[in-house]
């Protein structure tokens, strides 16, 4: 049986160490609705507008290899995360080609069909429109997959003070 990952971000606990600290884990919820990530440390409830679920990890160093001619070392992408284009390349959204220039800035996020990159110009209105994969430049779940080397975590958007003020300028 496979694992699914998930994060969040701890509920502030009395003089909790983790309080507001990102966790990682497996996602639970009790006979109430409340969510908690179960970590090697124990259960940690966890703010519900912070879940993540873990989508596919990207190589580090494109140019590493292990012994196997694998790539040697890698990220975990979650939902909600904040990428970044490590080079200029075209995509298709639908029939439709887009080009995306090398520092392009997109949101993982997650529509009926799976996970797809939205642009972070467009992830304001993303939800408002009904996360709607053909909403222009957005990369589906097709071209995630095959494209997912191509860029680099540089935060999500629960982080912290700077990717929210990043989401704001870039609308």
């Amino acid at each position: 049986m496979r694992t699914i990952k998930f994060r969040g971000i701890a509920k502030p606990i009395l003089q909790n160490a983790i309080s507001g600290k990102m966790v990682f884990g497996s996602l639970v919820e009790n006979e109430v609705g409340d969510l908690f990530i179960l970590t090697d440390k124990g259960d940690v409830r966890i703010d519900k507008d912070t879940v993540g679920q873990f989508v596919i990890q990207t190589p580090k160093d494109r140019n590493k290899f292990d012994k196997d001619g694998n790539y040697a070392d890698f990220y975990d992408l979650y939902e909600d995360d904040i990428v970044q284009a490590r080079e200029s390349f075209v995509y298709y959204n639908s029939v439709y080609p887009f080009q995306c220039k090398k520092g392009d800035k997109f949101v993982l996020s997650h529509y009926d069909a799976g996970f797809c990159l939205v642009p972070i110009k467009t992830y304001k209105n993303w939800d408002k429109d009904g996360r709607s994969p053909i909403m222009g430049g957005i990369i589906d779940n097709y071209e995630l997959w095959k494209l997912h080397v191509k860029f680099v975590p540089i935060g999500n958007i629960h982080d912290n003070k700077n990717n929210k003020e990043l989401l704001k300028k870039e609308e």
